[in-house]
């Protein structure tokens, strides 16, 4: 997997040995990695999920019930692990929550959606915080969401066209239960 603007490359897999581990390479010079982690020899496949903002690789696995996350660094220490983070059952397959949906009066940096066989369980990643400061909000902690806009000029080719209107549910009367009574939906026109 592709590490952001670092110019790394991500790796997850199995050694000689059968014991699962993951890497971190310069896209430069690939003879040999940076920082190789290896962690057990269970035969579960891990999914890797990279948050360009936090610099940090998720690593939920198929069939078991925690989830693993290491930071990423530019230069040495590279891989910085984690304390690994409990599911509620076997994950079967997991997704990154885009960044809008944060909590950040709750300081909520990360969330994934893990489908096991009860359901999908949201997994939430929050930064401790005192309890003084909980009605602050810490512009510290999130910054600038990298991929609003590359997704934007991706999609359009001159993103200065592009109006972000605020709907509500009287323009369309079908989705009422969907945006609540008062709620609105945020619509792209060009």
């Amino acid at each position: 997997m592709w590490v952001g603007e670092k110019d790394l490359l991500f790796t997850v897999g199995f050694n000689k040995m059968r014991e699962r581990e993951f890497a971190l390479w310069n896209t430069n010079d690939l003879s040999k990695p940076l920082d190789l982690k290896r962690m057990d020899s269970s035969n579960s496949l891990m999914i890797p999920l990279y948050d360009e903002d936090t610099s940090i690789m998720f690593l939920p696995s198929r069939g078991e019930s925690i989830v693993r996350w290491v930071e990423v660094a530019g230069a040495a220490p590279y891989l910085t692990e984690g304390v690994a983070f409990p599911s509620q059952g076997s994950v079967a397959g997991a997704a990154l929550v885009p960044k809008q949906l944060m909590k950040v009066m709750q300081a909520e940096i990360a969330r994934i959606l893990a489908v096991t066989p009860n359901g999908i369980w949201p997994l939430n990643f929050n930064v401790p915080r005192k309890v003084s400061t909980h009605r602050m909000f810490s512009t510290w902690r999130f910054t600038n969401d990298k991929r609003i806009f590359t997704h934007l000029t991706s999609f359009f080719s001159d993103p200065s066209k592009l109006v972000i209107s605020r709907l509500s549910h009287r323009h369309f009367p079908r989705y009422k239960g969907a945006c609540g009574s008062t709620g609105s939906l945020g619509v792209a026109q060009w």
